[in-house]
């Protein structure tokens, strides 16, 4: 009876481990998605404005026009 007892203790342990594993890992994974959108967020605005610099063709054909 005791033994039974006691498996049955391990399991209630051992699920309550497992919902709180999972809880973890899914505000992990929130906490994750959030900042890869921050560090995205934070990275856009460099790429828009290296995208807008001349490209070395351009620099090399304006550079021509002023000769």
């Amino acid at each position: 009876m005791t033994l039974l007892y006691s498996a049955e203790q391990r399991l209630v342990v051992l699920q309550i481990q497992l919902q709180v594993d999972v809880h973890i890992r899914s505000r992990l994974t929130s906490y994750a998605k959030f900042v890869g959108g921050s560090l995205k967020s934070i990275r856009r605005p460099r790429e828009k404005r290296h995208r807008t610099q001349e490209c070395p063709r351009e620099q090399y054909i304006t550079s021509l026009g002023m000769l």
